[in-house]
Order: C-alpha cells, then structure tokens, then sequence
C-alpha cells in the first residue's frame, strides 16, 4: 500500500516505470483522507484502509516529517536517506546500513 499527498494517478504512473507497480495492493491519496500527511488522520485512514492495527505497519519514506506523524499515529517507520545527511530528529537508530528508525 501507498500513501501519497499527490493524486494515485501520478503515484500509479511512477510505480508502474519503475517496475515496481504489482508490489502494492492499493494505492491510497490524502485527496480521499480527512487531513494531509503528516498529520493523524492521514496515516489513521491508511490504518483503517488496511485493516491492520498501526502497529503492525510500516511508513517508508524520504520526508523526515512524514516519519514524526507516522511514529505519534503509532506506525512503524523507517526513513530513506536519499543525500546521507543525519536524521534531524531523537530517537534514532540506524536498520541495515541504509535506512533509519525512529522510536516511538
């Protein structure tokens, strides 16, 4: 599942050159969510979209302010770091050599 703060349109476009489009069983927008990443609501409709407690998922993303609103909704979080620069937030650990964590 995606969540985007653009349209699914564009998201399904870029997925889809990438290759990577079949990995994703929804493709969801904030146009359909009652706030915008990243506040609550936005990852709470993803939750209820997915069906699962947030707990059990996980935001991947690039945008350090998406990964503080998915941790205060209760989502896993891991962050890409695109341009190696530290995370600017507490609470970090670094996953596997290429990703990051931050703890609730």
């Amino acid at each position: 599942m995606t969540l985007t703060n653009g349209s699914t349109l564009i998201a399904e476009k870029l997925l889809t050159q990438a290759g990577i489009r079949e990995e994703f069983e929804q493709l969801l927008s904030v146009e359909d969510a009652p706030a915008w990443k990243p506040v609550r609501g936005a990852f709470d409709y993803a939750v209820g979209a997915c069906g699962v407690d947030a707990a059990q998922m996980i935001l991947v993303a690039v945008h350090p302010w998406d990964i503080h609103g998915a941790t205060r909704a209760g989502l896993q979080t891991a962050w890409l770091n695109r341009i190696g620069t530290p995370f600017p937030g507490p609470n970090v650990r670094r996953r596997e050599g290429w990703c990051m964590s931050v703890e609730s």
